[in-house]
């Protein structure tokens, strides 16, 4: 098995022209991402990511083009940049959200003077066990997502929203306590497994979620939003960002 590697670098030209370079050999997208935010500083937002071990070769002049080289073009992203932005790395952004619930398997090979990509992503599979078990893994993940700290317990709600059937009570109550979790992360997670799970009052939660106090949660809960009196509570929010989402959710309903 050949070690993981993720280089990243940023060429600049005389003529204030740029490229970065991403360069990735069997690692998971966690690490990627976690490699540009060290390098670059920006801070990525996302919820649990899936399983996927890639192996790319990106070039880009825009930040936005080297994220569609690795993700592919479905995943939904914002991108956000500083009103004032200083003289140094002024093309990089603050803040980047993964959003959206679709992560198919995808083979970006774009080839242009932006972008050229060429990327292998395996997913990582599983062996269906004994019922027991199955069992004692129900019990481990639902006691990680009530008692672990909070990366483990978003992951646990994320595999459980998966696997068990819709208004299981004991998976309603489950998501129900990770609303008001202290950890934004969780509750945005929370907020996500209850309406993908298309559990009842989805509609209720999702206005509660867009009236929480992080970013995080709001911005997840704008992502999620199919109708206009949802974006319009958005549309009122103090974060410039999540106007701007909101706005852009909106020019995408009304060109349905």
């Amino acid at each position: 098995m050949h070690a993981s590697k993720i280089e990243l670098g940023i060429e600049y030209s005389p003529d204030n022209s740029y490229d970065i370079r991403l360069q990735v050999h069997s690692a998971s997208l966690v690490d990627v991402l976690d490699e540009i935010s060290q390098k670059t500083g920006v801070k990525i937002h996302h919820s649990v990511l899936p399983s996927k071990i890639i192996t790319a070769t990106c070039v880009a002049n825009k930040m936005e083009l080297l994220f569609q080289c690795l993700l592919g073009k479905k995943v939904d992203l914002v991108f956000y940049y500083a009103v004032k932005a200083t003289t140094e790395n002024f093309f990089l952004p603050l803040d980047i959200w993964l959003l959206g619930s679709t992560w198919g398997n995808q083979s970006a090979s774009s080839h242009n003077e932006d972008a050229r990509c060429a990327e292998k992503l395996e997913t990582a599979g599983g062996n269906n066990g004994s019922e027991l078990e199955q069992q004692d893994d129900f019990d481990a993940l639902f006691k990680k997502a009530r008692l672990a700290v909070s990366s483990q317990k978003r992951l646990a709600i994320n595999q459980l929203s998966e696997k068990m059937p819709k208004n299981m009570w004991l998976m309603t109550e489950l998501l129900r306590d990770a609303l008001t979790d202290a950890d934004a992360g969780v509750r945005a997670e929370a907020v996500s497994a209850w309406v993908n799970r298309k559990e009842d009052s989805a509609d209720i939660i999702l206005q509660n979620a867009l009236h929480d106090e992080a970013v995080e949660v709001k911005m997840m809960a704008v992502d999620l939003a199919k109708t206009h009196v949802l974006l319009g509570i958005a549309l009122a929010d103090e974060e410039q960002i999540v106007r701007d989402f909101a706005k852009r959710k909106i020019s995408n309903l009304n060109d349905e």
